[in-house]
């Protein structure tokens, strides 16, 4: 079972500086950017950061890495609502850097970014998320019990959907990936 941050409450997130640093509802209110490093970074359990449709962008991708980024062993994280573009360079570089278990990421467009969403855990719930003119649209390591609904990959210069290895026991349902160089890549 997953157990949200409930609360009537929200903190304000107006600049990349802005890290949620207490578990709660977090929520941009205005697009926020970086020229260099990375622009969020949630290392606390129990947040929902909800970016109401605002850009989080990059002005320099040769010196940026990720737009959002997830600390392992933080869990009930749900990243919603967020546009990302403009991130990265190189193998290790994606808009959404995603690490640790028990995630919801919901109604994202990533696009321009090295990786547009790059995952590494199990229990994740995936759904409306649009990752288009990447490199690789959404790359999954070690990804399990996990369900991906929804989900459009678009002319992603390599892969669409790329599962790695010790990706077990997951749902995908209304996947659509198309004009990618690969579509859905699988590793063993």
């Amino acid at each position: 079972m997953i157990i949200l941050a409930t609360s009537s409450y929200s903190n304000n997130i107006s600049s990349c500086s802005d890290d949620p640093n207490i578990s709660g509802i977090w929520k941009l209110n205005q697009s926020i950017s970086t020229s260099s490093g990375d622009c969020l970074s949630i290392s606390i359990s129990d947040v929902i950061l909800d970016c109401q449709g605002y850009l989080i962008n990059s002005t320099n991708n040769s010196a940026t890495t990720y737009g959002i980024q997830t600390t392992p062993g933080f869990e009930n994280i749900t990243i919603q609502n967020c546009n990302i573009k403009n991130f990265g360079t190189n193998n290790n570089d994606a808009g959404l850097r995603i690490r640790g278990d028990y995630k919801t990421i919901k109604n994202n467009n990533l696009s321009n970014n090295y990786i547009g969403l790059d995952i590494q855990g199990k229990y994740y719930n995936l759904s409306n998320i649009n990752s288009s003119n990447n490199f690789d649209g959404i790359r999954l390591n070690y990804f399990e019990n996990s369900t991906i609904k929804n989900t459009v990959t678009n002319k992603n210069s390599n892969t669409g959907i790329k599962i790695n290895w010790g990706s077990n026991i997951n749902n995908f349902s209304n996947i659509i990936s198309r004009y990618n160089n690969f579509g859905i890549e699988l590793h063993s």
